[in-house]
């Protein structure tokens, strides 16, 4: 794995049990998910992604930013190709 030039990565904190348990380190791909600065900032604040409804450091709540098919979501995405996670939607 090499990240690509003009990139950078961050390590988010894991659930060492979880992930032997799952055998994630040896059979799961590498993914990629695009965010703005700020929202970088942000995941590296909470050391995690926050959803709908969670409670900021700040004390606002998440509200929808943006809808699947007309429904609010409460998931991220990610991609396998670091050209999908950097489109300026």
């Amino acid at each position: 794995y090499i990240v690509p030039r003009g990139w950078c990565r961050f390590g988010l904190k894991s659930n060492r049990v979880h992930f032997k348990i799952n055998d994630i380190w040896d059979t799961w791909h590498n993914a990629f998910h695009g965010t703005t600065p700020s929202n970088a900032l942000s995941i590296i604040r909470h050391q995690g992604f926050l959803t709908i409804g969670d409670k900021t450091m700040d004390g606002e709540i998440v509200k929808r930013r943006a809808t699947v098919k007309g429904h609010e979501s409460k998931r991220w995405f990610t991609t396998p190709h670091i050209c999908y996670a950097s489109h300026p939607w």
